[in-house]
């Protein structure tokens, strides 16, 4: 079984940047610095998405992280890579074994969300044939359980079974999306929004959204 490093107590501070208690021992752990400056350690995960706000806790193998600086004290910082691939990085798509016409994974979907609670599973089985019905496409999975619509990737889902909820990303800055309010919408990597769909009453707001990011 591969070592694990186990952080809690994080917290965000920026976009992809987290804050937490580091040992020198954990610190060692996961390998060397090549400086060593200051009383705060910092270590890059390149490949690793941030954890959503409500998570307190990291976990990963010492060698998808690397040190960038050791310090003196027992705080680090945690600087996250690349959240995504971009929703049309095509090396993200697992592989299919036949094209996407036959094999597409809508139903994949479907079934991922059983595992949330019954009112959150209703809005994924009511907002999906909406979706297809006005704009046609399928779902390919990612390997990180990411669903990118296709061939028009305007709009991916995620089913969070741990927070209990779809994390959407829509193609369009957030400013686009201001009056859904009931959305939370937020900035997500250049040219994409991103927002969690936790309750019924944001169903017609989200596919208000997604009538913006397709057009």
């Amino acid at each position: 079984m591969a070592l694990k490093i186990v952080l809690d107590d994080v917290a965000p501070v920026a976009e992809g940047v987290w804050v937490t208690n580091l040992s020198p021992d954990q610190l060692r752990a996961i390998g060397q610095a090549p400086t060593r400056l200051g009383d705060v350690s910092v270590v890059l995960l390149p490949y690793s998405a941030p954890p959503d706000d409500n998570i307190i806790q990291v976990v990963f193998e010492p060698g998808e992280a690397r040190v960038l600086n050791a310090g003196t004290g027992d705080r680090a910082v945690l600087v996250f890579g690349r959240p995504e691939p971009p929703a049309g990085d095509e090396s993200e798509v697992a592989v299919q074994t036949y094209g996407p016409a036959v094999q597409h994974d809508d139903e994949a979907f479907l079934g991922e969300l059983e595992q949330l609670p019954q009112p959150l599973q209703s809005l994924g089985r009511r907002l999906l044939p909406s979706v297809r019905s006005q704009y046609g496409g399928y779902f390919q999975r990612t390997r990180i359980g990411r669903y990118v619509n296709r061939p028009n990737n305007f709009w991916t889902v995620k089913v969070q079974p741990r927070d209990q909820s779809l994390r959407i990303t829509v193609r369009g800055r957030h400013h686009k999306f201001i009056a859904l309010d009931k959305l939370g919408v937020k900035p997500d990597r250049t040219g994409y929004s991103n927002f969690k769909l936790v309750s019924e009453d944001q169903y017609e707001q989200a596919l208000a959204a997604l009538r913006i990011a397709a057009a």
